[in-house]
């Protein structure tokens, strides 16, 4: 639980995402975690679980409702964070970063949705108990990802270890949705639930158990099962006539390329 990455272990970085939370819930502010500090801190397992795989995050990054971002950019003024203006001009308002002056942590701030190779939208869900986002949209959020890092791999698995799609576990209609409306969303979480399934077999997940492997495979697997037979929409099946001949993903330059 203590390892570190740049300086920073999951501890200290623990300790100030959930002071953040709280300091924004006592303001009534919502702000959800994403990325791996939100995968970790979406339940105590999966904390755990994580942490047996990946080293820690470099940095926080943030979901939040449009009409709390200045107060949210306030509350980390105070607490000592600077903002990036370059950023908040370039993004006119829909992302916001800003940097630790004593520890140098970074935290990233979305607003509404997260953007980067595809789009999560939570929407009401926003608003939902917790200090992260909830699992459906964490478990997009990392799906999403073009070329995932063996650390994105170590996330998705962990989630799909904990939580199987369907009754008791993920709900299928939200994951569904965004990727029967989209081909091009489809086909990366449909290349990504193949990449864990091909970890998984080649013992990726051995730290977590001798099941762990066969059981995140199965479920990767389930799930890609579940998408094929998703009925899909006339703008995915014209997508879909394209195919890989036509970039099927947003670009992320390197200020954005941290999950």
């Amino acid at each position: 639980m203590g390892e570190e990455r740049g300086g920073q272990s999951w501890d200290a970085l623990r300790t100030e995402a959930v002071a953040l939370a709280e300091a924004a819930a006592a303001r009534k502010l919502v702000l959800k975690l994403a990325g791996s500090a939100g995968v970790r801190l979406s339940s105590p397992e999966a904390e755990r679980l994580v942490g047996l795989l990946r080293p820690p995050p470099k940095d926080l990054d943030y979901l939040c409702r449009a009409r709390d971002r200045n107060g949210l950019q306030a509350l980390f003024v105070e607490r000592g964070y600077a903002v990036d203006r370059d950023m908040l001009v370039a993004m006119e308002g829909q992302r916001y970063a800003f940097r630790h002056g004593g520890t140098g942590l970074k935290i990233d701030l979305f607003v509404d949705r997260l953007e980067f190779c595809h789009t999560v939208e939570p929407g009401r869900r926003l608003e939902a108990p917790g200090i992260a986002l909830g699992g459906e949209d964490l478990l997009l959020h990392k799906l999403q990802i073009q070329k995932p890092t063996r650390g994105d791999l170590a996330d998705l698995g962990v989630m799909l270890s904990l939580q199987d799609v369907g009754p008791g576990g993920f709900d299928r209609t939200l994951l569904l949705e965004p990727l029967q409306a989209d081909w091009g969303f489809c086909h990366t979480v449909e290349r990504n639930l193949a990449a864990v399934a091909a970890h998984a077999e080649a013992g990726g997940y051995a730290p977590l158990g001798v099941d762990a492997g066969p059981r995140i495979a199965a479920s990767a697997r389930a799930f890609l099962g579940l998408i094929e037979a998703a009925p899909k929409s006339m703008r995915w099946k014209l997508r879909a006539r394209i195919g890989e001949r036509m970039q099927w993903w947003q670009d992320v330059d390197d200020r954005e390329g941290t999950y």
